[in-house]
């Protein structure tokens, strides 16, 4: 197995200290009465914080592949199947959201969000350079400003061949 590039590793780790914040809600909740609505309600908002934290998003790439791993699971795409890599206008934290269009294995497009990491610079321009030389025709768009009139002329294009591709069933 080569050795694979990570992209975004999330920030998953946060969940670990959450477990001690849990059981003490969980153990207060059921010694305090008068306050049991509240500590169940914190500890709602705390699972639900852990769950998000638990299935965040983590990409990695190596020298054919782009791989998509949501906790234990794990979705390779190959750079062949990769259409366009684009910034997003979308934000997180103050960084710009990558987007990557690909062709599935029923050859219908999708698409996913990731950001690059905190610490990893300049792999995004690592990824799109190791795409470009497998995939030659892949598009990248890397200002979300000024390229938007031929994002919607793309979408409008896309929207009539869906139009038309529903009229032909």
């Amino acid at each position: 197995m080569s050795k694979r590039t990570t992209i975004s590793n999330g920030i998953r780790w946060v969940r670990y200290p959450l477990i001690p914040v849990i059981l003490e809600l969980v153990i207060s909740s059921i010694e305090n009465a008068e306050t049991r609505s509240r500590d169940l309600l914190i500890l709602l908002v705390f699972l639900l914080l852990y769950y998000l934290l638990f299935k965040m998003r983590r990409v990695r790439f190596d020298e054919g592949h782009i791989y998509r791993i949501y906790g234990k699971k794990e979705k390779a795409v190959p750079f062949s199947e990769v259409q366009r890599i684009e910034k997003s206008g979308a934000k997180l934290n103050s960084r710009r959201m990558w987007r990557l269009r690909y062709l599935d294995a029923d050859k219908e497009e999708k698409n996913f969000l990731f950001i690059d990491g905190i610490f990893q610079h300049g792999s995004v321009k690592e990824l799109i350079e190791k795409v470009r030389a497998v995939n030659p025709g892949v598009e990248v768009e890397e200002s979300h400003i000024w390229n938007q009139v031929e994002q919607q002329k793309r979408r409008k294009k896309k929207r009539k061949e869906r139009r038309e591709k529903k009229t032909k069933n």
